[in-house]
């Protein structure tokens, strides 16, 4: 069901992520410091604050819903990457270090996703049988 140290590890990742994106960011353009950096920030710092946040609780759908937010907000920060390549604020190879470390997130995310939905559908099938028993 993704265990404390798997969380940590991404929040650590993530948070490393963040670090980068703000070091990067710090070199756009003036225009941008004030429209495209700030959503670029916000939303890597969303990733770290739901994965944070569904370490310390018990509720499973929260935590479900808490992942699905954390992917989302990952999918925001490759978008405006995307954008920031194809406008040229971003070189090849700087877009493809900071896409590489977002996919790599996002792979953990989904591992943790995935293992807690499978926990939960396995949960479901056990009350089933045995209400069925009763």
């Amino acid at each position: 069901m993704g265990t404390s140290a798997e969380q940590l590890k991404i929040i650590a990742r993530a948070s490393e992520f963040h670090s980068v994106l703000k070091y990067r960011t710090s070199f756009f353009p003036p225009a941008e410091q004030f429209m495209l950096v700030p959503i670029l920030l916000d939303s890597s710092l969303s990733v770290i604050e739901n994965i944070s946040y569904a370490q310390s609780i018990t509720n499973p759908f929260k935590r479900i819903d808490l992942f699905k937010n954390s992917l989302l907000a990952l999918e925001q920060v490759h978008a405006r990457l995307v954008l920031c390549k194809r406008t040229q604020i971003l070189d090849l190879q700087e877009f493809e270090s900071l896409e590489a470390r977002c996919n790599s997130i996002r792979h953990e995310i989904g591992i943790l996703y995935k293992q807690l939905t499978l926990a939960m559908d396995k949960a479901r099938r056990i009350r089933s049988k045995q209400d069925h028993l009763t």
